[in-house]
């Protein structure tokens, strides 16, 4: 792959997208690097540019980053992840520095408050704005880069070394900002940062490109101009003019298409009135406005200036997607909070244990629930079109620990969920949920709760409504797990491939197992040491064929819960489907008959005329367990009259006769044999 890699002209390409000549890419010792000589410790040995840094004096620092010029491929648990590919590295602990492109005299800039500085996000746009534009301009690796929080340092040592006394700084990111919460959040701090230093900072937004595109600093001078970006820097407003506006696109965003506002910190939607007038009710600012005679002080809700304001964080919807950016592609903001935990490999012998107990020696069951746990794991934001039952008459062996055990992985994604939350009209619960256990939830009228779990188990858009503000729609993503301690806890059909039900015979184990299981898990609203080490297990488990669309795994529980959940007459209906020696006889005998009025069935299964069911009650459940009938339900002509035939045997053949040739098979079939008479 690497021999078919054109490094030079991949170089090359790159200096002329941020408008660097090669005379001062030279001077700025940018350095095309192949595969093999990019340095130790970096993750990925991929081809790519080495960006040398420099101190105020122009001399290098040991500080460098390197910008790939092929996307490395993701590995391990980020490859299971829908987010950006990796583009820079930097040394191993390394502390970030400030980027001062050598082509200017940063001693003299440092020294001179005077001189305005651009601050931007990257090497390439730094360099592009100092060599085009004659402005000094400082690069970040990104947009929190000017602080190093991990190692206790609030902003860049570099920082200090400028005299910042009402020096005017441009805080210039991409165009995307205005579209990136968390973007804005880092303009805020920066800005408050600099305030703090005594500068004067700006808030620059450059415009969206064509079509929608996003720009960054280099090509906003590529495609308009040195002379718009005079223009862009003198229209823009100081910070502090519009400190609280500024500061509330680092606290909320403006959902367009509710008219709704989002509380970033923790995803809680308001309606404007409680957002003017509720929870931001206090916070005012003053505005100067100049009269004919004088200029007098105007009291501000910030709350009520900042929705009406274009520079207020706003993007289009709102999603929940698992594994994928804060803000995707198509600018939605997805309230995905992330996974409970990181995997670790480490002890998971109390989980194997667990299973050893709920499932015994059913090893085909223990394989395939362990998959569907693992499933939606390795493919983040995966719909399965299954669900998993335990259920089991003891109590306390620990069905439920399974999911609680799982929910410590998924973390704010998980919920648990009865009647009365699936009654409400109001489903805020499911809003940011992957994984949901139930137990007991078929409680009621199974019918109807069964063909409720249907539709929540596959269906894939998933309309939020929240109280208070409008609805909207998410991509469903739930999986369920229930528990019962009841054989019927759930009505199921025939062809029914949406439900795994497995039956818990043992008996609990000991306290001392649970005790310890306990710590393993972590206490309530903690994750133990055995989640980190739970999640790296179940993201490296061999799926053999398992697969999102697969059907549920039959089982004995299964069959057994199909005839539970069934009537009487539907057990008779089903053994007569499945068996018909077994049900037609008279007197010891079989009746071989293959087509049947449904008054002669009736007289079978209420031989004494005790009025259980009616006739019509018996072809309804006749067809609903899939019994066929001859020439689709139409009347036949027949020596007992016009009648409607079902078909107990001899399915295939006499679905392909007209009504003639059925009336002729029916008639045979009854014809006294022997001297014997036909039933009656």
């Amino acid at each position: 792959m690497s021999a078919n890699f054109d490094l030079r002209s991949a170089f090359m390409a790159k200096m002329s997208e941020s408008k660097i000549s090669a005379s001062v890419a030279r001077k700025l010792g940018f350095q095309p690097l192949a595969a093999e000589k990019v340095p130790k410790g970096v993750p990925f040995k991929e081809p790519g540019i080495l960006i040398p840094y420099y101190d105020f004096a122009g001399h290098k620092t040991d500080f460098w980053r390197l910008r790939y010029l092929r996307q490395p491929k993701p590995t391990g648990f980020s490859a299971l992840t829908k987010r950006k590919p990796l583009r820079y590295v930097q040394p191993k602990d390394s502390v970030n520095e400030l980027y001062l492109p050598p082509i200017i005299d940063w001693e003299e800039v440092a020294e001179e408050p005077v001189t305005e500085i651009i601050i931007t996000e990257g090497e390439f746009k730094a360099a592009c704005a100092c060599e085009n534009t004659g402005y000094a301009c400082i690069g970040l690796g990104g947009v929190w880069s000017w602080m190093a929080s991990k190692k206790g340092i609030e902003i860049l040592e570099g920082f200090h070394t400028f005299k910042w006394e009402d020096r005017i700084v441009y805080i210039c990111f991409d165009s995307d900002a205005v579209l990136n919460p968390m973007v804005m959040q880092a303009e805020v701090a920066l800005a408050k940062a600099l305030t703090n230093l005594k500068a004067q900072p700006y808030i620059v937004r450059i415009p969206m490109g064509d079509n929608d595109e996003e720009m960054g600093l280099d090509d906003f001078i590529v495609k308009k101009g040195p002379e718009a970006l005079d223009e862009l820097l003198e229209n823009s407003r100081p910070w502090v003019a519009a400190r609280e506006l500024h500061k509330l696109n680092g606290e909320a965003v403006y959902i367009r298409n509710q008219d709704a506002v989002l509380l970033l910190d923790d995803f809680t939607f308001l309606t404007r009135s409680a957002f003017t007038d509720g929870a931001f009710a206090g916070r005012i600012y003053y505005e100067e406005v100049a009269t004919d005679k004088t200029i007098r002080r105007v009291k501000k809700n910030a709350a009520r200036e900042w929705l009406e304001w274009n520079g207020r964080a706003e993007v289009k919807k709102i999603t929940y997607a698992p594994g994928e950016e804060r803000i995707t592609d198509d600018r939605e903001f997805n309230i995905w909070p992330g996974w409970g935990c990181e995997p670790a490999p480490g002890d998971i012998t109390p989980w194997v244990e667990l299973l050893d107990l709920l499932f015994g020696e059913n090893i085909e069951s223990r394989t395939w629930f362990e998959r569907w746990c693992a499933w939606p794991l390795q493919h983040p934001g995966s719909k399965m079109f299954s669900s998993s039952v335990l259920w089991g008459l003891r109590k306390g062996t620990g069905k439920s620990l399974v999911g609680y055990t799982l929910g410590k992985i998924y973390g704010l994604n998980f919920a648990e969920i009865n009647d009365r939350i699936l009654g409400e009209s109001h489903n805020e619960w499911a809003r940011n949920t992957q994984f949901a256990m139930g137990d007991e939830i078929s409680t009621g009228d199974k019918r109807a709760a069964s063909d409720r779990m249907k539709t929540m188990i596959t269906r894939e858009q998933l309309r939020i409504n929240p109280k208070f503000i409008q609805s909207y729609v998410v991509p469903d993503v739930i999986n369920y797990y229930f528990t019962s301690n009841h054989p019927d806890s759930f009505f199921l059909e025939d062809d029914d491939r949406r439900f795994f039900i497995h039956e818990v015979k043992a008996a609990p184990l000991p306290k001392a197992f649970y005790d310890n299981y306990g710590l393993w898990l972590g206490g309530r609203g903690g994750v133990g040491p055995g989640i980190p080490a739970l999640f790296h297990h179940l993201l490296t488990l061999d799926m053999g064929d398992f697969s999102a669309t697969s059907r549920a795994l039959e089982t004995e529980a299964k069959q057994e819960m199909l005839k539970q959940g069934r009537s009487d007459l539907a057990n008779w209906v089903v053994a007569l489907r499945e068996d018909p020696d077994t049900i037609l006889r008279s007197a010891g005998r079989i009746l071989p008959y293959s087509l049947w009025p449904v008054n002669e069935l009736l007289r079978i299964y209420d031989p004494n005329d005790r009025g259980r069911v009616k006739a019509t009650g018996l072809a309804k459940e006749l067809a609903r367990q899939g019994v066929e009938r001859a020439c689709e339900g139409g009347q036949i002509r027949t020596p007992d009259g016009q009648l409607r035939l079902w078909i107990l045997r001899n399915q295939e053949k006499l679905l392909e006769m007209n009504s003639m040739q059925i009336g002729n098979v029916y008639e045979n079939e009854r014809k006294p044999k022997n001297g014997k008479e036909k039933y009656r």
